[in-house]
């Protein structure tokens, strides 16, 4: 089918490939600057850079490309950010771990799993620390009951410390897989509305599915042809 002449909306493409949560993120409407001029929001996401807000930066870059997806300075300025969150997820051994975890989302998810398995058991352990202390070992002593107290209460102590360990482990990798999560998102939604702008005829099926689940109804986002 030609592709003349239909139009695709970044907003629509967006919501499609979006999680709910990223494209509340990414792609909310502030109605007070629905009327700023694509200048305004290419001046907003260099400013969000300059703090290294790279959230805000997206968000402002989807409101330039909203209005005109062929503007110069904002697909310069969002080739740049990808390139850069491409250097900064190797450098931070991004490719090491996808080697090892195609889905880092889904490691970062087990990683969560194990840490929350790890301190329901520290917990269990300083519970019956706490119980283990405060049991009357008057008459248990008569017969070695505080000796044999005393060494459960090292046993428990030594598990306590060694769960610190592995937890305090975990979380490490846990702060560093959320990195490179974070910057595989951002070049993802970067590279998703690059190639949206420059070759919007590859989006057109969304368009037509639009136009035919709902054909009365008309965009209320900017549009263009492919």
């Amino acid at each position: 089918m030609s592709t003349t002449g239909l139009r695709v909306s970044l907003l629509k493409v967006l919501e499609h490939y979006l999680t709910p949560q990223q494209f509340k993120r990414y792609v909310k409407i502030e109605r007070s600057n629905q009327l700023a001029s694509p200048q305004h929001f290419y001046n907003a996401a260099l400013r969000d850079l300059s703090i290294r807000d790279t959230e805000a930066a997206i968000f402002n870059l989807t409101r330039v490309f909203e209005l005109e997806p062929r503007h110069l300075p904002s697909l310069h300025l969002a080739r740049t950010m990808l390139f850069g969150l491409n250097k900064l997820f190797q450098e931070a051994g991004g490719e090491l771990y996808r080697s090892k975890f195609p889905n880092l989302n889904s490691y970062r998810q087990r990683l969560d799993r194990q840490i929350q398995e790890l301190e329901q058991e520290d917990q269990r352990v300083r519970n019956e620390m706490t119980q283990t202390d405060a049991k009357k070992g008057f008459l248990g002593g008569l017969f070695g009951g505080n000796a044999k107290k005393a060494q459960r209460i090292a046993q428990l102590q030594g598990r306590a410390q060694q769960l610190a360990h592995e937890i305090n482990g975990l979380q490490k990798k846990r702060a560093q897989i959320l990195k490179l999560v974070q910057i595989q998102e951002f070049a993802n939604v970067i590279s998703l509305m690059l190639e949206v702008c420059m070759f919007p005829a590859r989006y057109s099926w969304l368009a037509e599915e639009q136009a035919k689940s709902d054909p009365g109804q008309k965009l209320q986002t900017s549009v263009w042809y492919g």
